[in-house]
């Protein structure tokens, strides 16, 4: 990074200045990319804005309350998703439907959706349940995390991301979601190896049908796979844990 991005300062002996802890704070998740960085990257690299300075980062950093950054954060994401997590009945956009109106057919609403955006929408769900007390539901939103990361694991591995997003994940937002004494987490294989058999299950049975499916059915097809609409007994990638609460 910082051979890509910093501008060279050098001294007279032409040394470049080392930022290596700078960028290491970003990779330990202590820093999140300023507006500022974002746009100095785009003018390098275009495109790299829409991933860079996404909602997503800041939702994902837990020393910061949910209750000033929500409608902010809102505002930036596309209108299909926000008309999933909002209350129909509600006219501010910090209103969300986190009980009654959470059923599962709803939740895979979003997940189908999987992405950046839908992935910002459920970790703000899991932490507004989570700064709520409703450790119930943060739970559930705790399993609905584990399969998006599963069907976007193409996207996140091809962007280098997919390892230390899952740590963190892993490490720090699912043992929050607690829940009589479990936590869901990925199978004995792993993340990668879960979601490698997932993508070729879905591929198999793409290539047997003979056609080429769009991102959301794609996306339908590996959902039915982790619900066992098929045989293959594919909801044992995303499992429960013994974790106590935290």
């Amino acid at each position: 990074m910082d051979a890509l991005i910093e501008e060279r300062q050098t001294s007279g002996a032409d040394t470049p200045v080392d930022r290596k802890n700078k960028w290491r704070s970003y990779r330990d998740g202590r820093h999140t990319p300023s507006t500022a960085l974002a746009g100095a990257i785009e003018r390098q690299f275009p495109g790299s804005h829409a991933v860079l300075d996404h909602p997503m980062w800041q939702l994902l950093r837990l020393d910061r309350s949910l209750q000033v950054s929500i409608p902010n954060l809102l505002s930036q994401l596309p209108p299909c998703h926000f008309a999933i997590v909002r209350s129909g009945s509600a006219a501010a956009q910090s209103n969300f439907v986190l009980t009654s109106d959470w059923s599962a057919r709803r939740l895979r609403k979003l997940e189908r959706e999987a992405g950046l955006d839908a992935l910002a929408c459920l970790i703000m769900l899991l932490r507004k349940a989570l700064e709520s007390g409703d450790s119930r539901q943060a739970h559930m939103f705790g399993r609905s995390l584990c399969r998006m990361l599963l069907l976007m694991g193409r996207w996140l591995y091809a962007h280098g991301i997919a390892q230390p997003m899952v740590n963190y994940v892993e490490n720090v937002l699912l043992p929050m979601t607690a829940y009589e004494g479990c936590r869901y987490s990925f199978g004995e294989q792993g993340y990668l190896g879960a979601a490698t058999q997932l993508i070729r299950a879905a591929n198999m049975i793409e290539a047997n049908e003979n056609k080429l499916l769009t991102s959301v059915q794609k996306a339908e097809l590996m959902l039915d796979l982790l619900d066992d609409k098929f045989s293959l007994e594919l909801s044992a990638l995303v499992t429960p844990i013994a974790s106590p609460g935290t």
